[in-house]
């Protein structure tokens, strides 16, 4: 080989070597720009870091945490510091996970003081007998949620995001909440419930699911409902206490609210409420008046039983007026129950009263519900009743005082024209009385039975040969007749049948007059609560 062709064989090398040096480079290069993917931490090394860290507070940010399965008895063995006291794990610390890739089964059997979630991505979590302070999830995307038999200061549950519109639910199981459960802007959600637990305050505001649950809690002192639009509202028994009265609101927009089976010993305003499709309100226990003066109910399908209701309606009468600095819980509320003179002067609160019981007794109507449109009609009345007391204290005058005693009298009547029975058992004692004062004075149809009367009395209390037997029978006998002429003297009279002349002199004629007004005026009475229940 010449000078010249080992040149050239040099040259091609050299090239062949640079063309292999920029492969090289490029490739490092590219993998240098590779993202790391993330090694998953595992429970095992979250649970070292609480208990042998001193730091009060552990922050994981743009991880992947899996929360595996543990047991105590493993990290019993596996960490000698770690402090178990009744199978719960003691840390007195807080974590928080903050943009993470939440991964296993959940937590459970640990005792923290804060614990928060904040943007997380969770697929599934469930939370087990956790004693915390604060528990918090914010603002990530998670399909399911589950939280059960745990002890929490504060539950934030807030500006979630169901990934899997197609299911996806929250849900809390036989937990005590002892300060407050806030469950807010939630989306799109299958189910939202709370079971079976004791809750201090709980507020649902805004949330986005097809079905809705409040059952078989004990709330003992705040619940709000605000905003909250879902197909299907269930709240089913429960009980309801408050020392403050005015913390229990409803502001609902459902197809379907199923209210049932609850003991509730507050007042409880509906406030702006709509129902579609379907009211069911039974077997509740209310102590206390409800306010649904601003609820639209559906036209059909409600039943709503008003005997449940032993303390009627009442109005949130608002303090501050529209701007009230805290809406809809109505914190600066007093309650209107048109009791006193001093609210029955408010006829704009009088009259929405008024119509929390025209809401109803219409809907009653409507199905055929006698009793209950009975029952709150006779509400209405009284209300009525009381006002016409009122305006008469106020203005005086007969016409007004008339109305007013009329007014009563029709309650004690026929109960508002509402007891056709009641006036019939009201007029047989009217009958009954007035007998016994005719007993006492003669008649043309009865001439003989008193002298006789008499007579037998005088033979019962004389000492004689017929001994005390036989006069006593003709005695009885003698009363027995002389009533029942009194009965139907008094019974004519009060039916107004007509006499020609007036069979009796004295005093009993004038009574007899009086009788017949009073029979004619009851009767009229009587007559059209009867025919009102008849074409009811």
């Amino acid at each position: 080989m010449n000078r010249q062709s080992r040149y050239k064989l040099l040259k091609l090398f050299i090239v062949i070597l640079i063309t292999l040096n920029n492969s090289f480079a490029q490739i490092n290069q590219e993998e240098a720009f590779e993202p790391a993917i993330s090694k998953p931490i595992g429970i095992e090394t979250i649970l070292n870091r609480l208990i042998n860290s001193k730091d009060s507070l552990i922050v994981y940010n743009n991880e992947v945490i899996n929360l595996g399965n543990y047991s105590i008895q493993k990290i019993d063995r596996v960490f000698k510091n770690a402090k178990i006291d009744s199978g719960i794990l003691q840390l007195n610390k807080s974590i928080e996970f903050h943009n993470c890739t939440i991964t296993g089964k959940g937590l459970s059997n640990l005792k923290l003081n804060r614990v928060i979630f904040n943007g997380c991505e969770i697929a599934s979590m469930s939370i087990a007998n956790l004693k915390a302070k604060q528990l918090e999830f914010y603002h990530g995307p998670l399909r399911s949620l589950r939280i059960l038999n745990s002890t929490i200061d504060n539950l934030i549950l807030y500006n979630l995001e169901n990934p899997d519109v197609e299911s996806g639910s929250i849900s809390i199981f036989k937990s005590s909440i002892r300060n407050k459960l806030l469950i807010s802007r939630n989306s799109y959600y299958d189910n939202i419930g709370v079971f079976s637990s004791d809750l201090a305050n709980l507020r649902f505001q805004k949330n986005n699911s097809r079905a809705v649950g409040i059952i078989n809690n004990q709330i003992t002192n705040e619940l709000l409902v605000l905003e909250e639009k879902t197909s299907e509202l269930s709240v089913r028994k429960n009980s309801f206490y408050s020392s403050d009265t005015l913390k229990y609101t409803f502001e609902i927009d459902c197809d379907k609210l199923i209210f049932l089976d609850n003991k509730v010993h507050v007042p409880i305003l509906f406030a702006d409420s709509k129902i579609t499709t379907r009211v069911d309100m039974a077997d509740n226990i209310f102590t206390r008046p409800i306010d649904v003066h601003e609820v639209s109910f559906p036209e059909f399908g409600k039943y709503i039983p008003f005997s449940q209701f032993h303390e009627g309606f009442v109005v949130y009468d608002n303090l501050y007026g529209e701007e009230s600095p805290d809406g809809a819980n109505c914190y600066y509320c007093e309650l209107y129950t048109g009791e006193n003179d001093e609210e029955l002067a408010d006829k704009t609160n009088f009259d929405k009263l008024v119509q929390s019981y025209e809401i109803l007794f219409h809907g009653y109507k409507s199905t055929g519900d006698i009793e209950s449109a009975n029952l709150s009609y006779i509400q209405i009345k009284d209300l009525y009743l009381n006002r016409l007391g009122y305006i008469y204290r106020t203005d005086g005058g007969f016409k007004n005082y008339f109305r007013w005693k009329l007014a009563q009298l029709l309650k004690f009547y026929t109960n508002h024209g509402t007891d056709p029975a009641l006036s019939i058992l009201i007029s047989i004692y009217v009958v009954l009385i007035f007998a016994v004062f005719y007993i006492f004075f003669p008649s043309e149809w009865d001439v003989t039975s008193k002298t006789r009367l008499i007579a037998d009395f005088k033979d019962f209390i004389d000492k004689n040969e017929k001994g005390r037997f036989k006069p006593f029978l003709a005695l009885l006998a003698g009363l027995i007749i002389s009533l029942l002429n009194a009965i139907t003297l008094s019974l004519n009279s009060f039916v107004t049948l007509g006499f020609g002349t007036i069979p009796t002199t004295g005093a009993a004629r004038y009574v007899c007059i009086l009788q017949g007004f009073i029979g004619w005026f009851l009767l009229s009475i009587f007559t059209v609560s009867l025919i009102n229940q008849i074409l009811f």
